[in-house]
C-alpha cells in the first residue's frame, strides 16, 4: 500500500498531511466517518467561528481523518486491542442527519413565486442554494394545515456544514423554517463520537452495540476510547461496558 505522506525528522507521520490517502484501505473505510466526524468536532464548542462556515472547516477533517488513517493502521495488526473494533465489528459513525440535505418551508407566495420563475425568486439565499451550492429541488410537500405552507426538499451532492444553511436561510422573512436533519436513522449499532479535538491531542469515542437494537439503542455496548497526540501517535486506549460476543 502507497502512502502519499512525508514524515518528520523524527520518523513521525504528519496527521495534516496524511489525509490524501486516495486508493487506500484506510481511505475507504474511514472517509465518510471522517466528514461527520469532522462537522460534530467543530460543534463541540459552540463559539467556534467554524460553525457558521457552510464548508466543512478542512483544517478539522485533516485531524480527523489523520487521526482515523493511524488508528487503522494500528489495528491492522492482529495483536492490537483495536483490530476487532476495526476488522471484526466493523465500527463506523452512525448519524441520525444527511449533510447534504434540506428541508424548507416557504410561505405560499414565496413558493408560487419560486415556481413561477422556475428556480428563480426574490428570495437571495434561496437562489445561492442551486446557483452556488448546487443544491436540486428533490421534492415537495403541501398542506394547509395548521397554515398554508410548502415544504421543499433539497439535496446536493456535496457535504456541507449544513448548520449554517438554516442560519443563512432564516434571514428571510418568505422562509417559514429549515430543517437541517433527514433522520436517517442506522440501526446496526456502531458509532464513533468526538469528545475533544484540539491542535495538540484529539479523543474518540468508538461504540459497539447488539442484542436488540431499535431505532434509538441497543441492549448492550462495548467502548473504546482513543486518544491520539499530534505527532500521530496513539497516546491512550480505554476498554468499557459489556463484554463483546464473540
Amino acid at each position: 500500500m502507497t502512502i502519499s505522506c512525508r514524515k518528520d525528522d523524527d520518523g513521525c507521520w504528519k496527521c495534516r498531511k496524511c489525509h490524501n490517502l486516495a486508493n487506500s484501505e484506510a481511505s475507504e473505510y474511514f472517509l465518510e466517518d471522517a466528514t461527520y466526524l469532522a462537522y460534530e468536532a467543530i460543534h463541540l464548542d459552540a463559539l467556534n467561528p467554524a460553525n457558521h462556515e457552510v464548508q466543512i472547516h478542512r483544517p478539522t477533517f485533516d485531524k480527523v481523518l489523520g487521526d482515523l488513517f493511524v488508528i487503522h493502521e494500528a489495528a491492522r495488526d492482529t495483536n492490537h486491542v483495536l483490530h476487532d473494533m476495526i476488522f471484526k465489528y466493523q465500527v463506523h459513525l452512525n448519524s441520525d442527519y444527511g449533510l447534504n440535505t434540506l428541508n424548507v418551508s416557504l410561505t405560499t407566495a414565496a413558493y408560487n413565486d419560486y415556481m413561477g420563475k422556475k428556480g428563480e425568486s426574490n428570495t437571495e439565499q434561496l437562489n445561492d442554494l442551486t446557483n452556488i451550492y448546487d443544491f436540486s429541488l428533490t421534492s415537495h410537500y403541501a398542506t394547509d394545515y395548521p397554515f398554508p405552507f410548502h415544504e421543499l426538499t433539497f439535496t446536493s451532492e456535496t457535504d456541507y456544514n449544513i448548520d449554517a444553511f438554516e442560519d443563512m436561510l432564516k434571514i428571510s422573512e418568505d422562509v417559514m423554517n429549515v430543517n437541517v436533519y433527514n433522520y436517517a436513522y442506522d440501526i446496526e449499532g456502531t458509532d464513533i463520537t468526538p469528545l475533544f479535538v484540539t491542535d495538540t491531542e484529539r479523543a474518540y469515542e468508538f461504540s459497539y452495540g447488539w442484542e436488540n437494537c431499535d431505532l434509538l439503542s441497543c441492549e448492550k455496548y462495548h467502548f473504546w476510547k482513543v486518544e491520539v497526540d499530534d505527532k500521530c501517535n496513539i497516546t491512550s486506549v480505554e476498554e468499557y461496558g459489556d463484554e463483546l460476543p464473540e
